[in-house]
């Protein structure tokens, strides 16, 4: 495996991480009574949803790091996935799947 797929590989998993953060900001909303969709993916519904989580989280005690956390894996795993694209295979191979 090559820096490139592994750079991809590195950068999807990120992406797929998202979702650790994700699930336990929609956990804590909803315990205090915020109503989501479970499937709701307009893209709307999943941005406002840290934003809420960010205004009420002082009042609650919860920690900011969740957030912090999404948006770091979203710019890390879109960075690595873009260095990949850019990053030349090795010896000047063909990128392959």
């Amino acid at each position: 495996m090559g820096v490139p797929q592994l750079c991809w590989w590195i950068g999807f998993l990120l992406l797929g991480l998202i979702f650790v953060p994700h699930n336990m900001i929609l956990r804590r909303l909803r315990g205090v009574g915020y109503k989501t969709e479970p499937f709701d993916w307009r893209a709307k519904g999943k941005f406002n949803l840290p934003a809420e989580y960010w205004k009420i989280r002082t009042q609650h005690g919860w920690s900011p790091w969740p957030v912090y956390s999404m948006v770091l894996m979203l710019l890390a795993g879109v960075g690595f996935i873009l260095l990949g694209f850019v990053r030349p295979n090795e010896a000047g191979a063909q990128p392959g799947w």
